[in-house]
């Protein structure tokens, strides 16, 4: 797999996209989480760490304590997310993977393990359903080289008509037999992994008709869509921010319900806007669907405001489901 390497001597590729991973030089392993760069930094999260020469996956307040630790230069105050997130200097950066170069180099230098020779599967059946896989890429575990037996196969689709391509192809390889549909287990353990606060049923009513899971020999595909900079609304600055903040309303578009973060149009008298940043909500609600929600409303500059909710992975106490109509 080609490196791409981010200093004041080397020439940029495009910014870093959500999915996206970065190596800082104190050995974190940054998810990119802002499609915007921001005092020429990319807003991050950390998700693995170096421990002993092995890489070892850390939680949000994990992730934090050790970027307090090892690079507390990489905290920093985001006015436009209007939260402290790791915001890594692009010149910082010792190495930059995107996941559709790390396919790419699978599929031409032939699978080294059992979750590559699954990734290149998928591929190839994805292909052969016309996926372009110039837009198709593999990201967690596997792009940064943390992967074992256990892991799931992360599948990151760039640009919206892609993605629903390959949600579509997924949705046929399944019904044809070339890949499996989750059983129970699996789907339970796709829930206890995630750390929702909705119950499981209530979890699984939202979660089934997404269309973005299914089994290659076994081991669970999650297919995320990461929007082309074309698809991506401007930053706005945050100036305020309300937690704990409940919501209900009728969805009127969800051309964005599969982005990163998520994000539907409200009609609402006072809140015109609901975003997901966690995967955990992406596409938990369509147009015309009524829905209810705890988070963060968040007010900015231009006097708009939104419904912010899972601002971390975890998100504990918010949540997001579909209801009835108000009679």
């Amino acid at each position: 797999m080609r490196r791409r390497r981010m200093d004041a001597n080397s020439s940029r590729p495009a910014t870093p996209r959500p999915k996206d991973f970065l190596r800082s030089a104190g050995g974190g392993w940054y998810a990119v989480v802002s499609p915007h760069v921001e005092e020429g930094r990319a807003l991050c999260v950390v998700r693995y760490v170096d421990a002993g020469g092995a890489l070892r996956k850390v939680g949000t307040a994990e992730g934090a304590a050790w970027v307090a630790a090892h690079e507390p230069g990489h905290r920093f105050r985001s006015r436009a997310l209007g939260a402290e997130v790791h915001g890594v200097p692009l010149g910082a950066v010792v190495e930059w993977r995107r996941p559709e170069e790390r396919l790419a180099g699978i599929l031409r230098d032939g699978p080294r393990d059992a979750l590559e020779r699954r990734a290149a599967t998928l591929a190839r059946a994805l292909a052969a359903c016309g996926v372009p896989l110039a837009r198709v890429g593999v990201t967690g575990s596997l792009l940064v080289g943390a992967q074992h037996a256990e892991s799931d196969l992360d599948v990151v689709v760039h640009g919206r008509a892609a993605f629903q391509a390959a949600r579509a192809a997924l949705a046929t390889l399944v019904r044809e037999g070339t890949l499996a549909p989750l059983d129970d287990a699996d789907w339970a353990a796709a829930w206890r992994r995630r750390g929702a606060a909705l119950d499981l049923a209530r979890w699984l009513a939202h979660e089934r008709r997404k269309g973005t899971k299914a089994l290659v020999a076994g081991t669970r595909v999650d297919l995320s869509l990461v929007p082309l900079p074309a698809e991506v609304p401007p930053p706005r600055e945050v100036v305020s921010k309300e937690p704990g903040t409940r919501l209900v309303a009728r969805v009127v578009d969800d051309a964005g319900a599969f982005d990163t973060p998520a994000r539907w149009t409200l009609d609402h008298p006072a809140v015109g806007e609901l975003l997901a940043p966690t995967a955990t909500y992406t596409a938990q609600a369509f147009a015309g669907e009524t829905i209810e929600a705890v988070g963060t409303l968040e007010r900015y500059a231009g006097g708009d405001a939104a419904l912010v909710v899972g601002s971390s992975r975890e998100a504990p106490g918010e949540y997001l489901v579909t209801v009835p109509p108000p009679a």
